[in-house]
């Protein structure tokens, strides 16, 4: 089964909370690195959509089309390599960090991951590198800039 996005318009009071921020996806399944990624990427002035699942956040980004993904490798049904394949099909310019366990998962996922961070990096290696990232986009964009009329799933 392929993953796509679900496209879907976000409503313009939504948009209006973003603000000019940068928006975030973050992908993973434990609870509490979803909190403390919404913690830290929130007091760094960034707007920060969390999902527990692939389908949750394919949702989600097809909904909001973030700036960046960010996405643990080890997921609960599938893994991460599949979720940055579904982005990246439709949304190649859209940079996605992954966070893996060892150098091992690197091989597995290249062509579709910008970047990637080890589990054991600290906070300000991943603001620094999701700033890096954030600001080597040369053409800054809406979150719903795109084709919004496909669906997925």
């Amino acid at each position: 089964m392929a993953l796509k996005p679900i496209y879907n318009h976000a409503s313009s009071s939504q948009l209006h909370e973003l603000e000019g921020r940068r928006l975030i996806l973050s992908l993973a399944a434990d609870q509490g690195v979803l909190y403390s990624r919404f913690r830290l990427l929130s007091s760094a002035e960034h707007a920060v959509l969390s999902a527990s699942d692939a389908a949750q956040a394919l949702e989600l980004f097809g909904c909001w089309r973030p700036h960046l993904v960010l996405l643990d490798y080890v997921l609960s049904k599938i893994n991460g390599d599949v979720v940055a394949e579904a982005i990246k099909a439709h949304s190649p310019r859209t940079p996605i960090v992954m966070v893996i366990k060892d150098i091992e998962m690197v091989g597995r996922c290249t062509l579709n991951v910008d970047r990637f961070l080890f589990q054991n990096d600290g906070p300000q290696t991943l603001l620094r590198t999701l700033n890096d990232l954030l600001e080597s986009q040369k053409n800054p964009r809406s979150p719903l800039s795109g084709n919004t009329s496909e669906s997925i799933l």
